[in-house]
C-alpha cells in the first residue's frame, strides 16, 4: 500500500482568517516601505489604487532632501474586504523593503459595549418612568441626577462603538515611499596635510604611553627601588669578598719564590 501524502497546510492570511471567525471585529494595520524610480508618480498611483478600492487618503507628506532625494509617506484608508487586495496593489506599485501587517481583535470589547448601552437604555427608561410618577422635589432632583449620569455614559460608549465599527470596517495603510538613487562612491586622494596630521596624532600616542609608563615607574619605585639597590649592594658586596679572598691565594706563591 503507497504510504497516505500528507497535504502541506495553506498559506494562512488575514482574509483566510476573516472567513474563518466571520463574526470577528478585527483592526487590520499595514506598513510599507517601497522604493521607486519616480515618487511623485508612485504617490499619484496610490491615492488612484486607494480610490478604486473604494478607500481614501486621510494623510500626505512629501519632502525633499538637500541632496535633492524625494521621499512621502501616505495615509490610506480601505473598506476590510479591500485590504489584502490593496497591499498586493501596492507592493506592485515599486521594490518592497519593508512590510508588517497585524491584526488587532476586538470582539470582546465591541460585544461589551454593546452589553452594557442595553443595559443603560434600559435603566433610562426605568428612570424616566420613575421621573413621572414622582411628586416630591428631592426625589425629581436624585432622578434627574441619575437620568443625566444615564446619558453620559451612554453617549460615551455610543462614541467609542462608533470609533470600533470605523476602524474594523475601514483598515489603515502607512505607505513609505523613497526614491532610488545609485550612489557613487567617492575615490580615494591622498592629502599632505591629512598624512602629517595622522602622523601627529600617532606620535602624540607614542608620547602618552611613555609618559604614563614613566609616572607608573616613578610611583612603583617605592616598591622596588629600595629591593633593587639592596640587590646591587649585595651583588657588589659578594663580588668584593670573593676577589679578597682569592688574593691571598695568589700572592702566597709569589713571595715563597
Amino acid at each position: 500500500m503507497p504510504p497516505a501524502q500528507v497535504k502541506s497546510p495553506a498559506q494562512i492570511t488575514l482574509a483566510s482568517v476573516r472567513k474563518a471567525a466571520p463574526d470577528r471585529h478585527l483592526i487590520k494595520t499595514a506598513s510599507v516601505t517601497l522604493e521607486t524610480d519616480d515618487v511623485s508618480s508612485t504617490v499619484r498611483k496610490a491615492i488612484a489604487l486607494a480610490k478604486e478600492k473604494g478607500g481614501y487618503v486621510f494623510g500626505l507628506t512629501e519632502e525633499v532632501e538637500p541632496t535633492g532625494e524625494h521621499s512621502a509617506i501616505l495615509e490610506i484608508r480601505v473598506p476590510a474586504d479591500e485590504f489584502e487586495n490593496t497591499l498586493l496593489a501596492i507592493e506592485r506599485l515599486g521594490k518592497v523593503r519593508s512590510k508588517s501587517v497585524r491584526a488587532e481583535d476586538v470582539t470582546e470589547e465591541f460585544l461589551d459595549i454593546q452589553s452594557r448601552l442595553t443595559a443603560l437604555r434600559e435603566s433610562e427608561k426605568r428612570i424616566l418612568k420613575m421621573l413621572s410618577e414622582a411628586e416630591d422635589l428631592d426625589t425629581v432632583m436624585r432622578l434627574e441626577n441619575e437620568l443625566a449620569a444615564r446619558r453620559s455614559e451612554i453617549e460615551r460608549l455610543e462614541g467609542r462603538l462608533r470609533y470600533l465599527r470605523e476602524r474594523t470596517t475601514f483598515c489603515s495603510i502607512s505607505l513609505t515611499i523613497t526614491e532610488f538613487r545609485v550612489r557613487a562612491t567617492p575615490p580615494e586622494t591622498w592629502a599632505a596635510v591629512k598624512v602629517a596630521a595622522d602622523a601627529w596624532r600617532e606620535l602624540v600616542k607614542v608620547l602618552r604611553a611613555l609618559a604614563t609608563a614613566g609616572i607608573w615607574a616613578a610611583i612603583w619605585s617605592i616598591l622596588w627601588l629600595p629591593t633593587l639597590l639592596a640587590i646591587l649592594f649585595g651583588t657588589r658586596f659578594v663580588i668584593v669578598r670573593l676577589i679578597r679572598l682569592r688574593l691571598p691565594q695568589t700572592s702566597e706563591p709569589t713571595q715563597s719564590s
